[in-house]
């Protein structure tokens, strides 16, 4: 049920005249709730520390610069930042604009916007290409990502202004609007400034902490980005291959970690042009893993007499298995070791985390009986408390990088 209150809020959740105003967010077993931002200063600053995920937020290759730059002669503005979104051959340029819903849209949000519109007829294309040049140099892996992608075998770093100033010509006219909320009047405002002949986008960002964390640390953050329907985003057709390729690789490498984190040796084995890795525990083979690259996913087998039933049933493993001490490709991977039988089920069938979970139910159980005098500490979680978790990620292994 949904009720609006004084102001016009949609208020959901309301029974017995108690109201939950505030949205939530639920991720393993901690719960977020949203955090306005204080200022929008604060926006930019919390996007940016997620400046290596930008290419997966806003697409291609994808650099926001901090740029405060006055531009306009007459009607002078201070730009919030620049967002470069680099292609094959060139670069894409979108003036920035961070705004909160709070400060109006009438008076405040859409006359901003016009205020842009006004500037950027009067940018000089020269001086705003020096500019964003001169940032750029400040940051050396910036600078080389984009002299590689657009200028290619040409190496007079030079030649990137006449690039960057093609592009401030071409994409004068693009102004992404990143704003905390939206509503209707916001949503007319922004299409009738459209009418202007401006390419605006849209995009909703809000910051999620942890209830029960320390709100400065990022590992107790969420930053929901969503974009407003019928922006650019909304409009691309997903790459499905691609985005399978990704999740079937993120897959395979976090099973490599978590497997040497847990102090267990991996090789590659090859048969039939099928490459393999099998994991050791004590110089036997307890795991082998291939990568299904047309139906985008991996499959798994682990030994019956490490995976037992009752872990099985408790972390809900499908209960196929495949004799494999009869199969000759078994024989010729494991050799010696092959196992009698083995649970066999791919990704699609066992999230990661649950994975991850019977693997530190598994071996943390056989490190606590072999360890208990040792004086050792930093076992791996049990799989009933996932958000204690917190050790680092294992460095990728060389070997790693060739199933990429």
């Amino acid at each position: 049920m949904y009720s609006q209150d004084n102001n016009g809020e949609i208020l959901p959740i309301q029974a017995d005249e108690k109201t939950v105003r505030d949205p939530i967010l639920v991720h393993k077993n901690r719960i977020y709730k949203r955090v306005p931002f204080k200022r929008e200063t604060d926006m930019f600053h919390y996007l940016n520390r997620y400046r290596k995920l930008l290419n997966r937020i806003f697409g291609d290759e994808s650099i926001i610069l901090p740029i405060e730059k006055v531009i306009g002669v007459n009607n002078k503005i201070i730009t919030d930042g620049l967002l470069l979104k680099i292609k094959e051959g060139g670069v894409e340029l979108w003036i920035i604009e961070m705004e909160m819903l709070r400060h109006g849209v009438q008076s405040h949000i859409k006359d901003q916007l016009n205020k842009i519109n006004d500037a950027i007829k009067e940018i000089n294309p020269w001086n705003l290409a020096a500019n964003i040049y001169s940032e750029l140099r400040k940051d050396r892996y910036k600078f080389n990502k984009i002299r590689e992608k657009v200028l290619g075998s040409r190496k007079e770093s030079d030649d990137l202004i006449p690039e960057i100033k093609k592009a401030v010509d071409n994409s004068s006219k693009n102004i992404l609007l990143i704003i905390d909320m939206i509503n209707r009047e916001l949503i007319e405002a922004v299409e009738e400034v459209k009418k202007n002949n401006r390419n605006i986008e849209v995009v909703i960002m809000q910051r999620y902490v942890d209830i029960d964390g320390d709100p400065s640390d990022m590992e107790n953050e969420i930053l929901l980005i969503t974009p407003m329907k019928g922006s650019e985003v909304d409009r691309k057709k997903i790459n499905v291959k691609s985005y399978t390729k990704r999740k079937m690789d993120r897959y395979w490498n976090s099973v490599l970690k978590i497997v040497r984190s847990l102090g267990n040796e991996v090789k590659r084995k090859e048969y039939k042009k099928v490459r393999y890795y099998v994991a050791y525990t004590d110089g036997k083979p307890f795991l082998l893993m291939r990568k299904m690259r047309k139906k985008g996913g991996v499959e798994l087998w682990i030994d019956s007499n490490i995976l037992t039933e009752e872990i099985r049933k408790e972390f809900q493993i499908p209960s196929k298995t495949v004799l494999t001490g009869r199969g000759k490709m078994y024989k010729k991977i494991l050799g010696e070791d092959v196992w009698e039988k083995a649970f066999n089920f791919t990704s699609n069938e066992v999230p990661l985390e649950r994975l991850k979970n019977m693997l530190y139910r598994i071996f943390g159980e056989a490190d606590s009986n072999g360890k208990q005098d040792s004086g050792e500490s930093g076992e791996p979680p049990q799989h009933d408390q996932p958000h204690e978790h917190s050790s680092k990620p294992a460095l990728q292994h060389p070997e790693d990088q060739l199933e990429m």
